[in-house]
């Protein structure tokens, strides 16, 4: 019985067969990537940039002006107090003018009969100025005639609080004829000027 001799293929052949199939698996996976079907993608969020804003914060308000009063005294025994009457003006008056009016009506004297005043009759208001918080009044010398501590004391007090009724933080400035007063009466009342309601309510209660 005669043998059949199979034709031997080089080991070369075949080994270069399975690099090819190799290779083309590779470039399949390459091309078409494994997905798992169950995978659930998650939906992209566009990011939205926000600026900083650039509107400022309203300034605060400034305190709005007060209307002008005038100041009288009430005495009833040993105690003597501040009365305050507020004057009635057109819309259209300014500040300065409002407490010039204001001045007039003080030194022309109470219509109350409850009301009185230590400011001597005849004084009159030379001239008032008012730049900011600053108030200067200058008053006819009859302001300083006749009258004791206390009556000094209460028209200091009806000048200076009429004088500081549109702003009650103000500084009062108050000459004589031009000149600053710096002594009250004969009993010599002392003044430091400017006058504010904090420093007479310390040094000059009435």
């Amino acid at each position: 019985m005669n043998d059949r001799k199979f034709p031997r293929r080089p080991t070369a052949l075949i080994l270069g067969a399975g690099g090819i199939v190799l290779a083309a698996a590779g470039t399949f996976l390459a091309v078409y990537p494994w997905s798992n079907p169950n995978r659930v993608e998650t939906p992209s969020v566009p990011t939205i940039a926000v600026s900083p804003s650039t509107q400022t914060a309203p300034s605060p308000q400034s305190t709005p002006e007060k209307p002008a009063q005038v100041y009288w005294l009430s005495i009833a025994g040993d105690v003597t107090k501040l009365v305050p009457t507020q004057v009635n003006l057109s819309a259209s008056s300014k500040t300065t003018d409002d407490l010039k009016a204001a001045f007039d009506r003080l030194l022309a004297g109470p219509q109350n009969p409850d009301n009185v005043t230590s400011i001597p009759p005849g004084t009159t208001l030379r001239n008032l100025t008012m730049e900011g918080d600053n108030i200067r009044i200058d008053l006819s010398k009859e302001f300083t005639s006749g009258g004791g501590s206390a009556s000094m004391k209460g028209r200091l007090a009806q000048v200076l609080y009429t004088a500081t009724s549109i702003k009650p933080t103000a500084k009062v400035w108050i000459s004589i004829e031009g000149k600053p007063l710096t002594t009250l009466g004969g009993e010599g009342l002392e003044l430091e000027q400017p006058l504010t309601r904090q420093n007479f309510e310390e040094n000059f209660p009435l």
